[in-house]
């Protein structure tokens, strides 16, 4: 930083003087939590991905990664449709900081998105999260991913305050409503997922 020396005028003449300000920036990396299943971009394994804000990044990542062996597949002649991929993203107001939102809805466009699905929080009176539109799509939730037959996959990302309570609240929900099972064993089905990588967290404070 370049900070400017006293000038002309005055009564203290002399000519001006610069001084460097040094300062020091901390950068920390560490490897990612969250990863595809086994195969060329996570192969035909349906996944659903939650990120309110900023915690869309890491899942933009994968859902390119998703694409790019999508297309590869495509060009070595391959036919295979685009796997179930839903998204779930939560912003504060639509105008300010949706970020990313002309390359989802490119993605979307493209194939590569089967499901997208945003939430303005403060777009309205009544608050509207993330939580809340995995409620409103709960049958497809359950359907498309959740359910034992579709054998789908769950990343979250983001906040690591109290956001993943309610996302995981919201999935028990979706799980005795549409999966027709007591809370203990909903809660029992998400932690099973939870020990074979099948919902993965990547949060942070």
């Amino acid at each position: 930083v370049e900070a400017a020396g006293g000038g002309g005028g005055g009564g203290g003449g002399g000519g001006g003087s610069s001084s460097v300000v040094p300062g020091l920036v901390e950068v920390a990396l560490r490897k990612g939590g969250i990863g595809l299943p086994g195969g060329a971009g996570g192969g035909n394994t349906p996944i659903l991905c939650i990120g309110p804000g900023t915690g869309c990044a890491p899942l933009r990542s994968m859902i390119m990664e998703r694409a790019a062996a999508l297309r590869a597949a495509s060009a070595a002649g391959g036919t295979t449709p685009p796997p179930t991929t839903m998204l779930f993203l939560g912003f504060r107001k639509r105008s300010e900081d949706a970020l990313y939102h002309d390359e989802w809805q490119l993605l979307k466009a493209q194939g590569h998105i089967s499901d997208l699905h945003i939430a303005f929080s403060r777009d309205q009176s009544d608050k509207v999260y993330v939580q809340h539109l995995l409620r409103r799509h709960g049958k497809d939730v359950w359907d498309r991913v959740l359910c034992p037959e579709a054998g789908g996959y769950i990343y979250l990302s983001g906040s690591a305050k109290q956001m993943p309570q309610d996302v995981w609240d919201a999935l028990v929900h979706i799980i005795t409503t549409f999966g027709g099972q007591s809370d203990a064993d909903a809660q029992a089905y998400l932690r099973k997922m939870e020990r074979s990588n099948r919902y993965q967290v990547e949060c942070w404070s």
